[in-house]
């Protein structure tokens, strides 16, 4: 059952295991006796922008990074399917705790998946401490502390309360082929102040 879903979640569907047992729930930890009763498959709704937009920001020369809490592998076939050279997607399981470790890490690797909110957080933080101006885009109450952390923060208008409440930017149409438009407005502003600061 878990090769299956390791092959189902690699084509991109988030995959689910549904389990039955008679064993009572004690705390946290699973009842013993799982059976295993299906497969769940999710698929992934892609933001019909996302690849354009991607690529907009690649020419630019930023450098892009897919970090999620889903299966590694199901977040490198979604990557791949917006057009990023995904490479070995790394599970965040595996990642140095240290910041510098952390950070050799984020500046090999592109996709990163298993991972948890204080990961995110410590993400961020790890590519600051290497000069790195960090912008971060997210949604979830899992990616509030993160985008709080980032230079800038871009929240979905559609997402958590509390992830918009904290986000420099609230996409409020959710559409992730406004940011172009957000730099080219910062880059005006930007040489508009130059111009001024030289007359």
């Amino acid at each position: 059952v878990r090769h299956r879903a390791d092959e189902l979640a690699a084509t991109g569907t988030r995959t689910l295991l549904l389990a039955r047992t008679d064993g009572p729930l004690t705390g946290e930890e699973l009842p013993p006796g799982l059976d295993a009763v299906a497969l769940v498959m999710f698929s992934e709704q892609v933001r019909p922008d996302a690849a354009e937009t991607l690529q907009y920001f690649r020419e630019q020369g930023v450098a892009l990074k897919v970090i999620s809490g889903d299966n590694p592998r199901t977040v490198g076939a979604v990557a791949r399917r917006v057009g990023l050279d995904v490479g070995e997607p790394f599970d965040a399981r595996e990642l140095p705790e240290d910041p510098d470790g952390l950070a050799d890490a984020l500046e090999s690797h592109s996709v990163f998946g298993r991972v948890t909110p204080q990961q995110k957080r410590a993400m961020v933080g790890a590519l600051r401490s290497r000069g790195h101006v960090v912008a971060m885009t997210g949604d979830g109450v899992n990616d509030a502390l993160a985008l709080k952390d980032a230079d800038i923060g871009v929240a979905m208008g559609s997402g958590a309360a509390a992830t918009r409440s904290v986000a420099q930017l609230v996409l409020l149409d959710g559409k992730f082929a406004t940011l172009p438009g957000v730099v080219a407005e910062g880059r005006r502003v930007t040489a508009n102040i130059r111009s001024e600061e030289h007359t």
